[in-house]
């Protein structure tokens, strides 16, 4: 009889070989990795396009920044439109165990609207979309009306076209969510500037979620925000954080409920 820890080492061992093998064939733990997140990211677009079908929408195929759609020189900071991946939402929502019915959620440059959709199906006070591209956001429009028709939101949904870093907030407690939607560093800045402007006017709790967070550094930096969860994995587009703002709030009775 051959031992337990005996067969878990050769186990072990056979995996390491093929994993070296793998290494010495497609040249470099770097190209191995590379193939990793390319395969990572083509998971994305087979369940975004099931979540299409689901709603009989399309919100996976990438559109390209077309300065003609938007309403003023907002494209300058903006990113080609990619779809957030599903699965990132939930855990983002588990993570935080949001109490949904106590937020309205506002998604940042919310694209064709499928996050838009995934939040409608929890008890939010409201859903806003926001988004400069004239284009986008009519796509987005319609694709919430098809997924009205299919399934039962629990919140009301609109989308605003105008400009994110000017965006008047609603005056309640928020969830926003933004998957990447600047290019720039400053726009970030001014973006943060601009709704901390709002929270001075109407004091509040506010949760942001950034996900695939290339320029985090604007948020880990800002003066009224503190982190409160991070999710890290391999591809950026998996990874998220969040914060809140420890400023201009109104006290809660359970001071540890997000």
């Amino acid at each position: 009889m051959v031992h337990a820890g005996v067969t878990s080492f050769r186990r072990a061992h056979r995996g390491a070989a093929r994993l070296l093998r793998t290494v010495r064939v497609l040249g470099g733990i770097d190209t191995v990795l590379a193939a990793i997140a390319a395969y990572a990211l083509q998971l994305p677009a087979k369940r975004g396009k099931a979540f299409d079908e689901r709603f009989g929408i399309e919100t996976t195929e990438p559109v390209v920044v077309n300065p003609r759609d938007y309403i003023d020189d907002s494209y300058r900071s903006a990113i080609w439109y990619f779809p957030s991946i599903p699965e990132v939402f939930d855990s983002v929502m588990q993570t935080l165990k949001i109490r949904a019915e106590e937020y309205a959620f506002v998604d940042v440059g919310c694209g064709k609207g499928r996050v838009l959709i995934m939040a409608a199906q929890l008890p939010f006070r409201r859903v806003l979309g926001v988004e400069s591209s004239t284009a986008t956001a009519s796509i987005a429009r319609t694709n919430v009306g098809v997924a009205a028709g299919r399934s039962s939101l629990r919140a009301p949904v609109d989308v605003l076209t105008c400009n994110a870093l000017s965006f008047d907030f609603p005056p309640v407690d928020l969830l926003i969510y933004l998957y990447n939607p600047f290019s720039k560093l400053d726009a970030y800045v001014e973006f943060l500037g601009n709704l901390e402007v709002s929270l001075k006017a109407h004091p509040r709790k506010v949760v942001l979620v950034y996900t695939c967070p290339e320029h985090v550094r604007a948020f880990e930096e800002c003066h009224f925000l503190e982190p409160i969860a991070r999710y890290e994995l391999l591809v950026s587009e998996y990874t998220w954080c969040a914060f809140t703002n420890t400023r201009y709030r109104t006290p809660r009775a359970d001071p540890d409920a997000v």
